[in-house]
């Protein structure tokens, strides 16, 4: 459900989203009483494509709407999980790239050309297709996990991209 176009009526009586408020004890809207928050945060996870931004952009569009103090103090944040599992192959190292743009400074760091046989790239699937060990340490591990701190500013920016209008 898009949680920034429905009535407060629509998201209260939705059952995930209502199970979401329920958990977080915390209000909505003009009720939501950040005091009342329980957590000191809340990470979400979600496949590293197209359907998981857009679910991304969905979450952040019901918190910047109904829970708005969340993303404004800070206590909203996103996995970043990994895209891929590069091997060096001549060293052996293992890398867990987040962004395409660590698969260019991984192969820089290794010093390997571009174009090098001496990677194997194993692409993921969605977080199905990771495996717990990899999870574990990549994405839910606070020690070593990556992970972004979601902003209002986020959310607004998603807002429109998906709806072409600027806010």
């Amino acid at each position: 459900m898009n949680a920034w176009k429905a009535s407060r009526e629509k998201v209260a009586n939705n059952p995930w989203f209502q199970r979401v408020i329920e958990s977080l004890g915390s209000g909505i809207g003009n009720d939501f009483r950040i005091d009342a928050f329980p957590y000191s945060k809340i990470v979400f996870l979600f496949d590293p494509d197209a359907d998981g931004i857009h679910c991304s952009a969905l979450m952040l569009w019901f918190f910047h709407r109904w829970m708005s103090p969340l993303l404004e103090n800070g206590r909203i944040f996103i996995a970043l999980p990994p895209l891929c599992e590069l091997r060096n192959t001549a060293t052996q190292q293992i890398a867990y790239p987040c962004h395409p743009k660590e698969i260019e400074q991984y192969i820089e760091k290794w010093n390997l050309p571009k174009d090098s046989t001496e990677i194997s790239k194993k692409t993921f699937r969605g977080l199905a297709s990771i495996g717990s060990e990899i999870l574990l340490r990549t994405c839910i591990d606070p020690a070593t996990r990556k992970i972004r701190r979601a902003r209002p500013e986020d959310a607004i920016a998603s807002l429109e991209a998906f709806t072409g209008k600027e806010l």
